[in-house]
């Protein structure tokens, strides 16, 4: 049975760079052990700010390999929605909303 925590390998790496030991040592016990409570832990520490940095640079990793693919379009009412989804949060990343946990 495969592990179920998706780039748990870029994850394992992210958390080595990024300086982040305790997630790197999270992902490597779960990929000796991958239960379910693992990985709902992995998810949980991801929307935690003291894992901003390991989070940040996934998310960079994700744009850098979806760039190859072109840009969808699903017209102008969807694209004013999805347009002010992304000003939202980028104010939230600003400071000037609420940016999630803190931790």
């Amino acid at each position: 049975m495969e592990a179920f925590c998706p780039g748990s390998r870029v994850s394992g790496r992210n958390g080595k760079a990024g300086g982040d030991s305790w997630f790197a040592k999270m992902v490597a016990l779960y990929k000796r052990y991958p239960l379910r409570v693992l990985a709902r832990y992995i998810a949980w520490m991801f929307h935690r700010t003291s894992h901003r940095k390991v989070t940040d640079r996934l998310r960079e990793q994700i744009d850098e390999a979806a760039a190859c693919y072109p840009r969808r379009d699903f017209g102008d009412e969807q694209e004013k929605y999805r347009t002010d989804l992304l000003k939202k949060g980028q104010n939230e990343k600003k400071g000037t909303g609420r940016a999630g946990n803190t931790g």
